[in-house]
């Protein structure tokens, strides 16, 4: 593979990391995208014209909850300044800048998050998610959801992402 498409790809990872993602096995409902944002109107086509390059690779299904305002502005065990207002995510073990695709299910929807941190504390629990990433799962006043969480790899490429977005 040539540099060249080799920095169109990561150039479109990281474009595409920052939109929220909806979930291919969910029911869409083509006219509630006309009562929508231009802006997430437009994020969710982007999506859906680049995703034949993304992979999703089933990690486990769990409980996550979400973690916000004690934390933020503070340094992360990545050594990121952490934003709850970024869909990032804090994991035990996984290296950071591992992208993972989290799907609530309860509601189907879904968002691409990269680990930046370390937790949850909670053994039962197996993410943190940003207060960003709670909002686009719907889960804020919950707390705590039951997803799917899947592995995302860019066209073969397996090697976490190590800028901070």
């Amino acid at each position: 593979m040539s540099n060249a498409l080799k920095t169109v790809l990561f150039a479109l990872l990281l474009m595409l990391t920052g939109f929220s993602v909806e979930n291919p096995k969910a029911k869409t409902d083509e006219s509630s995208l006309k009562t929508k944002p231009a802006k997430d109107v437009k994020n969710a086509e982007l999506v859906r014209k680049y995703s034949s390059i993304l992979e999703f690779t089933l990690f486990k299904e769990a409980k996550v909850t979400w973690y916000g305002p004690g934390f933020h502005g503070r340094k992360s065990a990545s050594g990121a300044i952490y934003d709850q207002e970024k869909l990032t995510c804090a994991h035990r073990s996984l290296p950071f800048g591992t992208l993972l695709r989290v799907t609530n299910k309860s509601n189907g929807k879904s968002v691409i998050v990269k680990v930046t941190d370390r937790g949850p504390v909670g053994r039962s629990l197996e993410l943190d998610l940003s207060k960003a990433a709670a909002r686009e799962l719907d889960m804020l006043y919950a707390g705590v959801a039951r997803v799917t969480i899947e592995k995302v790899k860019v066209n073969g490429f397996n090697t976490p992402i190590l800028t901070v977005f």
